[in-house]
């Protein structure tokens, strides 16, 4: 599996070009598709609360 974090706020990958690797990556290998986690208002540097990031990357070692 795959997972992809997007931060909303990112300055040096914009949302939409995030969007666009996305899909263009998992119409590339259709049987494994990102799992999108969206932080809207994190930036590119991450979000200012780092506890929900720090979830998701517990969750996916689990």
């Amino acid at each position: 599996p795959r997972t992809y974090l997007r931060f909303g706020r990112d300055r040096t990958i914009a949302t939409a070009l995030q969007d666009r690797m996305i899909a263009e990556a998992d119409a590339f290998t259709p049987g494994n598709s990102f799992r999108v986690h969206d932080f809207p208002g994190a930036s590119h540097v991450g979000p200012l609360d780092p506890i929900p990031v720090a979830e998701v990357l517990d969750a996916l070692a689990g």
